[in-house]
């Protein structure tokens, strides 16, 4: 053994002496306590560190007393050796190698000591340069509050404790938190063991949080810590509820309080049972002095603890001591088996730019600095206010390097977080009441007193009283809306009637009947959230709210969640089945709703079935439980609708007993089974598949009636649908960084779009795994009318054509669906179709190839394109000959602006941008790139580049670059931005390509030749020139200029094309100035008079 390690163990919060008049849980104390000695003597520790609360009482018992020194006696008062000196000269302490600095802090009022902390008047001695301090591991153990927003001046808050700590041993927190945290404001790592024995029975001593006790190695300034889970802790198991959550629960209706009791009673059940299945048998190391074993130990650990904390608003409290007296054989602490509260929701969800509601989370920080920087990254801020004592710390500088590329980050002075000020800040501007948990938590009312405060600043006015809405209406109805069923299959199992009976289609119709039944349950609360009250019965808080007031869709919403029909259904329903028969996600749940949903006593061959089922169930438990005590091992019992009943057991076992037989390795576990086990799950099974049949036999009849009604229930599902994808709308908008825009919808007019963005990709790129390059996603503008009705789209691969037309019809969709859209602006002109052909896919099922699909489809639309319509095509032609392909294109083009439909063609060829010459209704677009030569041994600056290595030709010219240029490499850049006019790329990008690909030069050499060659071939410009010069075109441009400068939405001064018209942009420019200043009835009359004289000579040509 080293001599250098110092070894001790960790633990606080002993409390011993807790409930020690209790028969069940009077030892549960000195048992954890005994563990933590008895550990101690395993490991061999120097010592046992306590961190406070040793006792339960200020002054223990003489019974306490007696059995702690009895313990310590026994365990602490040995022969071996001690190998620690404890002195207070420090010329005599540190002689050894490893140095150990311990520092305390006596417990006392959390008020005082916050207060003389930030008074200077707590101080901490550093041992001097010359006693050799870096060789020291200082260890500070406190046992105060921890600052979990209880307020400011009531907790230690992690700034006041010295930053040379390396360990701070926290106690008086009853939470367990085994691994060690770093601080948030300097270098040392915290430790929180928590208690040793539940006390305070809340969620973060239950199950889900552990109990531990910590082992250290210390050797110099290295240390090693090892969490160890307590064995001697009685099991504790927490949850919650909310009684206006639980189906069928309505506090109007009589008996009421025997359902809360009913369904109390079974969930507790359920949680007992949960917390008997993780009860394993604990296992001490065997210690030579003592051979007879620990002193105490818990008393029937089988008696769990339980804790139900329900929320009871709208509903009358019930007596918990009286309903926990009917557990008293079950758990051992009966009377505090409920807590009854009453938890009002959260305020309110943030209006966009507009600074009208405020929306309130309190984010914890996490034991690190990437959790917090994680939860900031989900909110994605575009401003960070920070506080100002913090901006040298190791986090506030963290959160500059991450967001303070794209984000604002803003240092406030310290007065701005001031607690008091921010709840009265509150109560004075926020509407309704503010929820009494948000008011209790310093940090949330810190906060948000800063943000006010910053937003009065910054918009040179004061919040007016209640002028922040408060509202819960968008939370209530998704937990609503999430609660329904799948009812495409409610639908599909009403209307299907199977050939043949077997259990599965026997299923389908007891889960239709409980489908239903949710459904029409859940149909109140929904109208009563969509005018943001609380739900009621027979719509009497519904009575005097007027529907005029609402959105058209949602009077006729409320109108399906209401209708009569439904009623009756509903009671048709509740004439059969049981009261808490219901829908459930869960599998094993929903088996047990199918076998007894029907009330008992209708059918005495289905009350038999049920009756050898639970026996059968009961059987196997009692077998498990005999198993587990033949074995020596916990096993817990488990069911799956493929497998059935069995056993599970911990992976820890190995080799398992040859009892068990069809083993299979889970990953934390090993199911299994054994032959008795086997028997009772296929008896238990068949006597389920009995009562699933006889059950599907009595609800047939009701099924038969319902379908009577089942035009109210398709009208309820598309209501439903319909609001999910409102809500789905919502969320979309609010969670993007991004700005979205209410659409301007006309029947007539231009689609115009600033700063569109595509929806899908934009979603996609803000994965975390996309570089930051790629999350940058360029907007463009886009104008289509009906004058340039047609945009012939060029440009190389990879220049983002596809997505340009893609985003354009998406955002067309988008409107018309009622969505807002990824614009800065948008108007949208409604179009009754939209007509593709994009992508070059072959149809094997029908035996077409590539060519053959785009005829068909460009026949398609052909046939079907009207004025009314908006078609996309993307290279079309490319599936056969160059000759043929661009001479289908070119009549293709012609025939769509007879169509005069808006057209976006997106194509290869160079001859089509000849359209814009011919016809004055087509305007060219292209996808802007760059090309630029980069020198050998630089890398390019951006990362939507492809590089190419130059080569000289015979003549001394370089090959991809102009003449000037003799060496280096060329980059081609994709800007991703649209333009007016044609690319200069679309011609030469393929052999520029081949280059990239590593081509031999040779074969591009040959290529560039023939290009040249069938260059000459296909011209690309046609003999057209002179219809430029005809009068009737000049003017037709002309009049389109001007309408764009006229239009308030069209394309600002420097978009507008002036190309071959020699246009004088002053004029222009003037013109616009003008336009801005007249009237709006006038611009109408100007553009109305544009349009005529564009009309008459459009039809003279």
């Amino acid at each position: 053994m080293d001599d250098d390690i110092v070894r001790f163990l960790v633990s606080t919060d002993n409390h011993l002496g807790y409930a020690e008049r209790d028969p069940i849980r009077g030892n549960d104390s000195f048992a954890a306590f005994e563990e933590v000695l008895r550990t101690a003597i395993a490991k061999k520790v120097d010592f046992v560190l306590l961190a406070g609360d040793m006792f339960h009482e200020n002054k223990p018992s003489r019974k306490t007393l007696h059995s702690t020194m009895e313990l310590l006696r026994r365990y602490s008062m040995g022969s071996d050796p001690i190998f620690i000196e404890i002195l207070n000269d420090q010329r005599e302490i540190f002689r050894a190698n490893t140095k150990i600095a311990l520092y305390g802090l006596g417990a006392m009022r959390d008020e005082r000591l916050n207060r003389m902390w930030n008074q200077k008047k707590v101080k901490f001695v550093r041992l001097t340069e010359a006693q050799g301090r870096d060789d020291f591991y200082n260890i500070f153990v406190l046992h105060q509050n921890r600052d979990y927003g209880r307020g400011k001046k009531n907790c230690v808050h992690e700034s006041m404790i010295p930053e040379w700590m390396d360990l701070v041993i926290w106690g008086n927190e009853h939470e367990c938190q085994p691994n060690l945290a770093e601080s948030l404001v300097g270098t040392y790592r915290i430790l929180q063991p928590g208690s040793s024995v539940a006390c305070s029975l809340s969620s973060t001593e239950s199950a889900s949080c552990p109990k531990h006790m910590s082992f250290f190695e210390v050797k110099q300034r290295k240390f090693r810590m090892k969490p160890i889970r307590y064995q001697q802790v009685r099991q504790f198991h927490y949850d919650e509820v909310s009684l206006r959550s639980i189906a069928g629960l309505d506090p109007n209706l009589p008996k009421v309080e025997d359902k809360i009791k009913d369904e109390l009673t079974r969930k507790i059940r359920q949680m007992i049972d949960d917390a008997r299945a993780e009860i394993a048998d604990p296992v001490f190391e065997r210690l030579d002095e003592f051979d007879d074993g620990p002193k105490y130990s818990l008393i029937e650990p089988r008696k769990v603890l339980i804790r139900l904390k329900v929320d009871y608003e709208g509903f009358s409290a019930i007596n918990h001591q009286r309903f926990g007296a009917q557990f008293a054989g079950d758990v051992a602490n009966p009377t505090e088996v409920l807590l009854l509260t009453k938890k009002r929701k959260e305020i309110i969800r943030p209006n966009g730019e507009k600074i009208s509601q405020l929306e309130i989370f309190l984010h914890l920080d996490g034991h690190s600095y990437n959790e917090t920087i994680l939860e900031l990254s989900m909110l994605h801020p575009d401003e960070i206010l920070l506080h100002d004592g913090v901006r040298d710390k190791a986090l506030s500088q963290k959160i500059t390097k991450k967001f303070g590329h794209h984000c604002r980050i803003v240092n406030i002075s310290r007065q701005y977080f001031d607690q008091d000020r921010g709840a009265e800040m509150l109560r004075r501007v926020v509407t309704g009441k503010v929820d009494t948990d948000i008011v209790a938590k310093y940090t949330v009312l810190a906060g948000s007193f800063c943000i006010l405060k910053y937003v009065e600043n910054c918009r040179g006015s004061n919040f007016s009283v209640k002028s922040i809405r408060n509202s819960e209406t968008y939370d209530r109805l998704v937990t609503t809306i999430n609660q329904f069923p799948d009812l495409d299959k409610m639908l599909n199992g009403l209307t299907y009637r199977p050939k043949s009976l077997t259990i599965n289609t026997a299923r389908v119709g007891i889960d239709t009947l409980l489908y239903i039944k949710k459904t029409i349950q859940l149909c109140e609360e929904m109208a009563c959230n969509i005018v943001g009250q609380t739900s009621g019965s027979d719509g009497v808080l519904l009575a005097g709210v007027s529907l005029d007031s609402l959105p058209l869709l949602l009077p006729q919403a409320i109108d399906a969640f209401r209708q009569p029909s439904l009623t009756s259904i509903h009671k048709l329903i509740c004439e059969l089945l049981v009261d808490d028969a219901s829908f459930s996600k869960s599998n094993q749940e929903m088996r047990f709703q199918e076998c007894f949903s029907v009330s008992p006593g209708v059918d005495g061959f289905l009350d038999a079935a049920r009756k050898l089922y639970l026996q059968s169930v009961e059987d196997i438990y009692a077998a498990a439980e005999e198993i587990e005590k033949a074995v020596g091992f916990s096993i817990k019992v488990a069911y799956s609708s493929t497998r059935g009943y069995y056993l599970s057991v911990p992976i820890e076992v190995a080799p398992l007993p040859n009892i068990f037989i069809q083993p299979v390795q889970a990953r934390r576990s090993i199911l299994c089974s054994t032959l008795t086990i086997s028997s009772l799950s296929d008896r238990a099974l068949e006597a389920m598949d009995q009562c699933i049949l006889l059950t599907n036999q009595l609800i047939q009849a009701h099924l038969t009636k319902i379908q009577e009604d089942i035009d109210a229930l398709f009208r309820l599902t598309d209501c439903v649908a319909l609001l999910d994808m409102l809500l789905s709308f919502t969320d979309m908008v609010a969670l993007s960084s991004l700005p979205f825009t209410r659409p301007d919808i006309a029947t007539e007019g231009s689609i115009v779009l600033k700063g569109a963005r595509h929806p899908v990709i934009e979603a996609l790129s803000m994965h975390s795994r996309w570089s930051a390059a790629d999350r940058h996603f360029v907007p463009n503008d886009v104008w289509v009318d009906d004058i340039e009705r047609m945009s012939i789209v060029t440009g190389p691969n990879g220049a983002g054509k596809t997505i340009y037309i893609k985003q354009i019809a998406l955002i067309t969709i988008m409107a018309q669906m009622g969505c807002f859209v990824p614009c800065k602006e948008a108007r949208i002109n409604i179009r009754r179709a939209l007509l593709s052909r994009l992508g070059t896919n072959d149809d094997m099922e029908n035996n077409m190839s590539t060519f053959a699909t785009e005829m068909n489809d460009a026949a398609y639309i052909l046939d079907h394109a009207d004025a009314d319509s908006l078609v996309l095509i993307d290279e079309l032609g490319r599936g056969t000959c160059i000759v043929d392909g661009i001479s289908l294109a070119f009549a293709i083009a012609e025939k769509l602006l007879a169509l005069q439909p808006f057209v976006l063609f997106v194509t290869h060829f160079p001859q089509l941008t000849e359209l814009a010459n011919m016809y004055p209704f087509v305007r060219n677009v292209h996808m802007k790139t760059s090309l630029v030569l980069i020198p050998d041994g630089v890398t390019s600056t951006s990362d939507n580049t492809s590089t190419i290595r130059t080569t000289s030709t015979s003549e001394g010219r370089n090959a991809a670059m102009p003449p000037t240029r003799s060496s280096g490499r060329a980059s081609i850049e994709f800007l991703h931005e649209a333009a007016s006019g044609c690319s200069d790329m679309n011609s030469n990008y393929g052999i520029l390509m081949s280059e990239i690909c590593q081509f031999p030069q040779s074969v591009v050499q040959d290529a560039r030749e023939f290009r040249q060659r069938l260059g000459d071939l296909y011209p690309i410009r046609f003999d057209a020139d002179f219809l430029q010069q005809q009068p009737q075109f000049v003017l037709f441009k002309l009049l389109q200029k001007i309408r764009q400068v006229v239009d308030s939405s069209g394309p600002s001064e420097g978009s507008v094309d002036t190309n071959g018209l020699h246009l004088n942009a002053t004029a222009l420019s003037k013109l616009q100035r003008i336009m801005q200043r007249v009237s709006e009835p006038e611009r109408h009359a100007v553009l109305e008079l544009l349009d005529q004289v564009s009309m008459q000579i459009s039809a003279n040509p």
